[in-house]
């Protein structure tokens, strides 16, 4: 879920969705990721906005992939916006593009690599004792272990 953000629509043009025509009735309903087919449901879903030419759709994003687009559209934006190459607090999109990529931007909790678009992954919260638990992300598959070998579920 991205919380509270709203996607402006030039933070949407620097995310560089798919032209509509091109994806399966699943990415345009929103049931998979617009980027890479990924299954999504309520909780791995990066709503992008509901969208209107040439016709109605809902496009979704998995997190991994959202971070990864975000991630690249901040620099290519960075490059060309005269607010972000000075003062950056300035500029709305470049603000939301980075809290993009820090928020979806998806690291597994075992061995800390990232996990790429279109990988399987677990997600599962574990207790907390500070009452905000931090949702941890895991590949689907074994991975090796690493730094963050702590946090298996």
């Amino acid at each position: 879920m991205n919380g509270t953000l709203e996607i402006t629509s030039e933070a949407l043009a620097a995310l560089k969705l798919p032209a509509q025509q091109e994806l399966d009735d699943g990415q345009r309903r929103g049931a998979t990721c617009v980027w890479c087919g990924y299954a999504l449901n309520a909780e791995s879903a990066v709503d992008l906005g509901e969208r209107e030419p040439p016709e109605r759709w809902f496009p979704r994003a998995c997190r991994p992939c959202t971070g990864r687009r975000a991630h690249s559209g901040f620099f290519d934006h960075v490059q060309s916006c005269g607010h972000c190459a000075h003062r950056p607090t300035l500029c709305e999109t470049g603000r939301l593009l980075n809290r993009l990529t820090l928020r979806h931007w998806v690291s597994c909790g075992r061995c800390g690599d990232r996990i790429e678009p279109g990988r399987p992954y677990d997600a599962f919260v574990p207790e907390s004792a500070t009452g905000f638990p931090p949702t941890v992300y895991t590949h689907r598959e074994p991975c090796k272990p690493g730094p963050a070998s702590a946090l298996r579920p």
